[in-house]
């Protein structure tokens, strides 16, 4: 049998002393309510936390000292670089290209090595990297 809110509604009026099924949820959730606590457990989701961060992309992979001074020197690059005004994904291509070019962000991303087939070969690279 389905139950609806306007079968509970007539069984009231009907003066019958039904246990209806909207009685049955609510007691039970009396009765559970102070034993499931909302707060997460400090344990939990820190393991929770370091399980996110492993699966992005790049989250196994271990930096040398060099790498790690490099990540944080690009990291506070990038956040001047967002601080600034005005920021550059908030104004019209045409006026933010101008901005975009003398970013020393965008000048080192155009150092980079990009999409070049023959790259690793010439310099050497092992290509199970």
């Amino acid at each position: 049998m389905f139950w609806s809110f306007k079968d509970t509604v007539m069984s009231v009026r009907g003066g019958g002393l039904r246990v209806t099924m909207l009685t049955c949820w609510g007691s039970l959730l009396l009765l559970l309510g102070p034993a499931c606590d909302g707060a997460p457990v400090p344990s939990q989701r820190e393991a929770l936390r370091c399980q996110e961060t492993s699966r992005q992309t790049g989250g196994r992979v271990v930096l040398t000292a060099a790498e790690r001074r490099l990540d944080a020197r690009l990291r506070t690059m990038m956040e001047r670089e967002m601080s600034r005004e005005p920021f550059p994904p908030s104004v019209h291509f045409f006026r933010a290209k101008p901005l975009i070019e003398e970013s020393p962000v965008f000048r080192l991303l155009q150092k980079m090595p990009k999409g070049d087939l023959w790259w690793p070969l010439k310099h050497k690279v092992p290509l199970w990297i």
